[in-house]
């Protein structure tokens, strides 16, 4: 029978001297020669203290670590710990082996006390107008820049509450070795701090080539900015660092990775602080940004986090972001409480059950975002149901006297309407030029589908319901938000579209442009298919149930300008010109006068040759059939990527227009009445001083006349009623 091999005992003393602030306990690991812990306990720190392991062998290359009690395994041994060796030969003939006492320095005590602590970052996600962003991840990040090198590594999430609060707890470690660290991070190229650091170089400096950078930070592309009679004396061929020690479980591999990582890290480091003064001394703004070359580059022994946020949230049917923060925002040397307000951009959901309703009521507050008070109301008015109403002014040019079209989205407080109300239609009267007709019931052509996106806490995601018009009892409604929301788990919030009431399908088939009235119609549904209507008084804001619109559309394809156009003025397929007379626009003829006082017309294509003294004679016509026109620009372009503005230092001339413009305003000062410019045409002249300066060159031009509407479409601000005509020719 074998006999059975005794385990080997070893006992380690631990020492701290006459330390006064030594902590009450310690960690005590066992390691082989990768740095792997085989064994580990927490010591009690006093006389007698020591630890005490048993196994079966002693590994090669084997030795003890002791550090902060609360470090788990996998990170002591990367820390800057106190270490004693074991020499195998201590095992030749003995089972029980005690080591010479480990002496703690007293150097470490303060260190290891707040070497692995807790934080805890509380916060409010809000957006711009102060309203909490609920069901939204906050994602926090430790961040390390190397010149423009960025490496992030995710400290901590959570998920914001009903309120937009989070709480994010995370425990932090830093006294790391330099090799270790480095392992553990991983590198990109921060692109925007990158473009805004090479553009203050000095121009000495911005136009050396400068190699491709690596993600990871690459010595070569600096040392290449560097002169090489500023460069230290002595400094080595620069050596990319190796990324990670090897995961193999041959011990020999890991001991030979894990020691080039140590040397390749070691000669980085060694150059990087070499290099530092005298780059720093090339660059400007110096100590303007906290990154090396301007700050020593410590960053293993970062002990508290400099950090970053992003917050994503699922809304509208995809996941946006709408916190993502860069250099700038970086929250520097965080402490272990620390509080944070994030302000998210506009593709966050905020949270919008904000109003105390009081009664039962209703109130229409806002067209398209817009609130009603900057809508007319005024009845009889020339601008009643514009927006802007009679605000053109020499800094506010275009966005004056704007109509509505097409898809019109009506805002108010529909969760104000009570228990009473199962359903509401829409009523609208329209102004015949002296009074209003009679109300009349919206037919379920004019309603619009919609979506209210919600947050129920426990699902995790966002759930969207929707809001469809239908016809119940020869009415046509939309269902109420009380009775859709009793569907819902509690508990919930909403999240987007709370405050619509209805959207209104306007088209130039259905609905004449004008001005019109519009009200809400609240329904209880009194047995199945029976609805009896409600009458509610104003909400408490004193907004009334009823909103003033004037609406412009133009028709597709417009009666007046079809398919294909005629031939000095084609549109459609084949060509950049919408078939339309709201607006239009035709570059109508193009002349080249002569010195001598020949004229010279020059059609689309053609080539002529430039003389001294030509001047240009430009016909063109930019016109708006109901009198919404906002402004036009005519450009030549040439070349490459060249562009001339032809209105600029030119002579504009009416032919028939009712103002010249080129924008709403400068009409205005020239005779149109507002709320009405249908522009006209018009001749430019391009006299014979401002040739070279409008045609410099023998080219061939692009003349592209745009023209546009002031109608607010699909709620879209940005003047998307407009058009195009092109007109070219060398010379």
């Amino acid at each position: 029978m074998t006999p059975k091999k005794e385990r080997i005992a070893l006992t380690v003393p631990i020492d701290i001297g006459n330390a006064a602030d030594a902590a009450e306990a310690v960690k005590v690991a066992l390691v082989d020669g990768s740095g792997k812990v085989i064994q580990s306990q927490v010591v009690k720190t006093g006389d007698k203290a020591a630890a005490t392991f048993e196994l079966d062998a002693v590994p090669r290359g084997a030795r003890v670590v002791i550090g902060p009690q609360d470090a788990d395994d996998e990170s002591l041994p990367k820390l800057q710990t106190v270490s004693a060796a074991i020499s195998p030969r201590a095992f030749t003939d003995a089972t029980r082996v005690t080591l010479p006492a480990v002496r703690i320095p007293s150097y470490y005590w303060p260190w290891w006390l707040r070497w692995c602590r807790t934080f805890t970052i509380t916060g409010t996600v809000l957006c711009p107008d102060g309203k909490p962003v609920p069901g939204a991840q906050v994602c926090a990040f430790d961040v390390d820049w190397f010149w423009f090198w960025q490496s992030k590594q995710q400290i901590g999430c959570a998920v914001t509450d009903v309120n937009g609060f989070f709480k994010i707890t995370f425990r932090w470690c830093c006294g790391w070795y330099p090799w270790w660290w480095w392992q553990l991070r991983s590198w990109q190229i921060d692109t925007k701090l990158a473009a805004e650091l090479y553009q203050t170089l000095p121009p000495e400096l911005r136009i050396k080539p400068i190699p491709l950078p690596d993600p990871a930070p690459d010595l070569g592309s600096i040392e290449a900015l560097i002169p090489q009679s500023r460069k230290p004396a002595g400094l080595r061929p620069a050596a990319p660092i190796s990324a990670r020690a090897a995961s193999a479980d041959d011990a020999v591999a890991q001991t030979q990775s894990l020691r080039v990582l140590k040397d390749t890290t070691s000669d980085f480091l060694t150059r990087a602080e070499a290099l530092r003064p005298t780059f720093a001394e090339l660059l400007p703004n110096r100590n303007a940004l906290r990154i090396w070359p301007w700050y020593p580059w410590y960053p293993w022994n970062d002990c508290n986090p400099d950090v970053l946020f992003q917050v994503t949230q699922a809304c509208g049917g995809k996941t946006n972001v709408i916190v993502d923060q860069g250099y700038a925002q970086t929250q520097w040397d965080i402490p272990t409480s620390y509080n944070v307000t994030l302000i998210a951009n506009g593709d966050a959901c905020c949270a919008e059950d904000t109003t105390d309703c009081g009664d039962p009521c209703l109130s229409i507050t806002h067209v398209c975002d817009l609130y009603r008070s900057h809508i007319d109301q005024t009845t009889g008015s020339a601008t009643a149901g514009l927006a802007y109403p009679g605000t053109a002014s020499a800094g506010n040019k275009v966005n004056a006297d704007r109509p509505f079209a097409e898809s019109i989205a009506v805002r108010g407080l529909p969760s104000c309407m009570g228990d009473d109300v199962d359903y509401y239609g829409v009523e609208y009267a329209q102004y015949n030029g002296s009074s209003w007709n009679a109300y009349a019931p919206m037919p379920l052509s004019g309603l619009g589908a919609f979506t209210r996106g919600y947050y129920v806490f426990g699902s995790g995601s966002n759930t969207a319901v929707a809001y469809v018009p239908t016809i119940i009892g020869g009415h046509a409604v939309y269902p109420s938000r009380r009775k859709l929301e009793a569907s819902l788990a509690t508990p919930w919030v909403c999240l987007d579209n709370c405050q619509l009431l209805f959207i209104w399908l306007t088209n130039s088939a259905a609905w004449a442009d004008g001005t019109y009235r519009l009200r809400v119609q609240p329904y209880k549904e009194t047995s199945p298919g029976v609805l009896t209507p409600q009458q509610l008084p104003e909400c408490a804001d004193g907004e009334p149930n009823e909103i003033v619109i004037t609406i412009d559309n133009r028709p597709s394809p417009d009666p007046a300008h079809l398919p294909p156009g005629t031939p000095d003025h084609p549109c459609g397929a084949g060509t950049v010109h919408i078939c339309t007379k709201e607006p239009d626009c035709d570059v109508e003829a193009v002349r080249l006068r002569r010195a001598d006082g020949t004229v010279v017309d020059i059609v689309p294509c053609g080539i002529y040759t430039r003389q001294p003294g030509d001047s240009l004679e430009i016909d063109f016509a930019v016109d708006d059939r109901d009198d919404h026109l906002a402004w036009y620009t005519f450009d030549a372009t040439y070349g490459e990527n060249q562009v001339s503005d032809l209105l600029t230092g030119t002579t504009l001339t009416p032919i028939t227009a009712d103002a010249v413009g080129p924008q709403y305003y400068d009409a205005l000062t020239q005779g149109a009445t507002a709320p009405k410019w249908h522009g006209g045409r018009i001749t430019v002249t391009i006299p014979a001083a401002q040739i070279a300066l409008k045609l410099p060159d023998p080219c061939c031009y692009q003349l592209e006349l745009r023209a546009y509407k002031r109608t607010i479409a699909n709620c879209d601000y940005n003047f998307t009623h407009y058009n195009l005509a092109e007109y070219s020719f060398f010379y």
